[in-house]
């Protein structure tokens, strides 16, 4: 026990350290087509009201957390990559706007109270968590800080046919641990928190299959064609992400308000707010 505690702590240590080196490079290395379509299909899903709380847990460099500000959403944006979180923080300050907190914490221990958030986002952060115990502490922690009848968005690496055919369902790429899953182990592991109807979506049908440059340049007649592919169960074979979305039901809830600030910390402080 003890030795797969220190082998999951190890991980978290290198992918936090590779984190930290390439913020500043990190949104190099994504497409431009996968930057348009996953973003336009996170934010249809959470659907963000101007003074809604959300959580995005796992928030990275702030690709979602901006547009969240943007739309006027009191946020909370937790990561455990301190310079992630300062290219965040400089990304969303052009917005110029005072409704962003953002915490240096593990999401699989939330400095937290319960019930603080109307929803909650987590884009490409559950594949990176190794072990499914893990993986199950960060769904409770979400299911904890969420109000009743808060709404969760989270995305993950699809166990795709390209990957089954290569069967690489869990693997390392240099220092980052991937796991990744099907639609049906999905749905278990998330009901098995989440009590309230679960939907899944494939998203990024494309990306496994057409060369980058060729996503980009005829991204005005691709984009729509993957997302019709969404709309079919050809998307849990094809997609590079399968995209959740559900609801919290049940509820024990001693706080049950908004996030305010270090008001809705734990009394044991385990981030700590990057610095303005």
């Amino acid at each position: 026990m003890e030795r797969r505690k220190d082998r999951v702590k190890e991980i978290k240590m290198k992918e936090m350290e590779q984190r930290n080196r390439l913020a500043k490079e990190y949104d190099k290395f994504i497409s431009d087509y996968q930057h348009k379509v996953e973003i336009a299909s996170a934010i249809d899903e959470i659907n963000p009201k101007e003074g809604e709380y959300i959580l995005d847990a796992g928030c990275g460099t702030g690709r979602i957390t901006y547009r969240l500000v943007e739309a006027g959403c009191n946020v909370v944006g937790v990561d455990f990559s301190k310079e992630s979180l300062k290219v965040c923080r400089q990304r969303c300050s052009a917005l110029n706007k005072g409704n962003l907190h953002l915490i240096i914490a593990d999401v699989c221990n939330l400095p937290l109270k319960d019930c603080s958030f109307d929803k909650c986002i987590s884009t490409e952060v559950f594949e990176q968590i190794p072990t499914e115990e893990e993986r199950l502490k960060m769904l409770h922690e979400l299911h904890r800080v969420l109000k009743p009848g808060g709404k969760l968005i989270l995305t993950t690496y699809n166990y795709s046919l390209r990957k089954i055919i290569g069967r690489k369902r869990e693997t390392f790429s240099g220092e980052l641990y991937f796991y990744r899953y099907d639609y049906f182990k999905l749905k278990h592991t998330i009901s098995t928190v989440f009590d309230g109807k679960i939907k899944i979506i494939g998203i990024l049908n494309l990306i496994h299959w057409l060369p980058v440059n060729m996503l980009n340049k005829f991204e005005k007649f691709l984009i729509p064609i993957d997302k019709f592919i969404e709309k079919t169960p050809f998307s849990y074979l094809l997609a590079h992400l399968l995209s959740v979305k559900c609801e919290k039901i049940r509820a024990n809830c001693e706080n049950n308000g908004d996030f305010n600030g270090d008001k809705n910390t734990k009394e044991k402080q385990i981030g700590e707010e990057t610095e303005r």
